[in-house]
């Protein structure tokens, strides 16, 4: 191990990153567009409000589901509610939202400095953070803290971020991925926004789909890796595109996350889409994505352009690099109270018709019924993932970054779900009931193994012995204040063929108890004087 450095020499490391900082924003001279242009983490509370709100009809100038937003978009959808739209409810998750988003001192035409930090605990009865497919039967305990700086001045921002988080060690599907004191670089990033482009590099998540369900493509499922996010159009037709960096295949076939010696194949991520919204009630898009590969590969011009069509050209010479290319479509609808969102995907699409591997896609949904009563909104999910999806001929194709699916986290299944979201604030304010009841069919394919390269080798879904999951749980969100929020969830589970072994039956309860601390102390400050 190094020795640690000196603190002197910290110090000065620190204080020429602020100088380097401060040096770039100098350059820019005062700008009329807004500032607010850093990201809300897809992870925050503030998407519990937006998502019932857009429910109810309310901020569908957001595009619900291209996350993150920047606060800025938030507070513009916020400014453009007409407050006699608003039932009580509504008004009530309004109220909570602005107090969530910061407010800054100044203008437009300073250098805006801010802190942001946040603490909390996960407590569950399964080491898998998953009440569907809990894994181990005791008590787990893992601690989560975060801190982040940044620097804003007109349509720029810079910020550093460093999260602290013991599952990242204890995590029994995913890779550690941290050495020292369980910390990571995360949602850091250097950033320009402006109302019709917005480019930030750096590592964040980002969610392709609404909050909280699952996306074919970009989920915040796998831990959030380096990216060049591109946006470009406006509300009605707008093209967004990543670039990732992944992590590196071993010499030996194998992931471990320290795959940088010789023989190691690097892996990176190119995903697009196309978003068409013709009213802010309906959205259709095109999504295409693409894990390429290579013992030299690197950032390609030829995946960093958004305007080029995967699909055709992917296997076309000249052919570089490896790659494993999947084509979605997606669709959300609103017609007052019915909200529908569904996505398709097809992985190894054969477009020349000869039929050389099985086909493989994803389908998933939700319908919502938002205001079945003025407190009451009602819920149905689907999920439907055949066997060979997100997986590949070659492993270095697997669609993975340290061992967890980037889009969904398991193959080879069906999930449904019905819910119902009681809001109870009559009782207890910004308290949230959710009675759920779920049933799961698990194949015994895994993108992490093998490929079947033929039908004879796994089903095209539900593959071997299937284990089938029933479960019975009450979820509850409170929010007693914009510094913190409680989540708990208590189900039971029925478990028919347990670890796919026929007439093996399993009935246990879950827990799962999490509680997180934001102290509003990321109101940002000019680093000028005031007059």
């Amino acid at each position: 191990m190094l020795p640690a450095a000196p603190m002197p020499f910290v110090r000065l490391r620190l204080v020429g990153l602020l100088a380097c900082w401060l040096a770039l924003f100098g350059l820019f001279p005062p700008v009329t567009a807004a500032q607010d242009n850093r990201l809300i983490l897809v992870e925050d509370a503030a998407y519990v409000y937006i998502h019932r709100l857009q429910r109810r009809g309310h901020l569908l100038d957001l595009h619900p589901t291209a996350l993150p937003y920047t606060q800025r978009e938030v507070e513009n959808a916020l400014d453009a509610l007409d407050p006699a739209t608003l039932d009580a409810q509504s008004q009530r998750w309004t109220e909570r939202l602005q107090a969530l988003l910061p407010q800054a001192e100044e203008g437009d035409d300073e250098i805006l400095f801010g802190v942001a930090l946040g603490a909390g605990m996960n407590l569950a009865t399964t080491k898998r953070l998953d009440g569907v497919r809990p894994l181990r039967d005791d008590v787990f305990a893992f601690s989560n803290a975060d801190l982040r700086f940044y620097l804003e001045k007109g349509p720029l921002i810079a910020q550093m971020g460093l999260r602290h988080d013991s599952f990242y060690d204890q995590d029994p599907d995913g890779l550690d991925a941290v050495k020292r004191l369980y910390v990571r670089g995360e949602d850091g990033y250097v950033g320009v926004n402006t109302s019709y482009f917005s480019a930030y590099l750096g590592r964040f998540s980002q969610q392709w789909g609404l909050p909280g369900e699952a996306s074919s493509v970009l989920s915040p499922n796998a831990r959030s890796f380096d990216r060049l996010a591109l946006t470009l159009g406006g509300p009605r037709i707008a093209l967004r595109s990543v670039l990732g960096e992944l992590d590196n295949l071993d010499p030996d076939g194998t992931f471990t996350g320290r795959g940088f010696r010789e023989g190691s194949r690097r892996r990176l991520l190119a995903a697009h889409r196309l978003d068409w919204r013709p009213s802010r009630y309906l959205n259709l898009s095109i999504l295409e994505s693409t894990l390429f590969s290579g013992p030299s590969a690197g950032p390609s011009l030829k995946f960093l352009n958004p305007l080029y069509p995967h699909a055709f050209e992917t296997d076309n010479t000249p052919k570089n690099d490896e790659n494993n290319g999947m084509v979605a479509g997606l669709l959300w609808f609103y017609a007052d109270p019915i909200t529908l969102h569904g996505q398709f995907l097809f992985d190894d699409l054969d477009l020349r018709g000869e039929g050389q591997e099985p086909i493989s896609f994803t389908l998933l949904g939700s319908l919502l019924w938002g205001g079945f009563t003025p407190t009451l909104d009602l819920g149905f999910s689907l999920e439907v993932v055949t066997a060979r999806t997100y997986n590949a001929l070659q492993t270095d194709g697997q669609y993975l970054y340290l061992n967890r699916g980037i889009a969904t986290h398991f193959t080879d299944y069906v999930q449904a779900s019905l819910f119902a979201d009681w809001y109870v604030d009559a009782w207890l304010p910004n308290l949230i009931l959710t009675p759920r009841l779920t049933y799961l069919a698990q194949g015994e394919q895994d993108l992490r193994l093998p490929f079947p390269q033929t039908s004879a080798e796994a089903n095209l879904i539900l593959d071997g012995t299937v284990a089938h999951t029933m479960r019975v749980a009450l979820q509850a969100w409170y929010q007693p204040h914009p510094w913190g929020w409680v989540r708990l969830e208590v189900g039971f589970n029925a478990v028919r063929n347990a670890n796919h072994i026929e007439g093996e039956d399993v009935q246990r309860g879950v827990l799962l108890f999490a509680f997180g601390l934001r102290p509003q102390l990321d109101q940002p400050i000019s680093l000028g004087f005031r007059p």
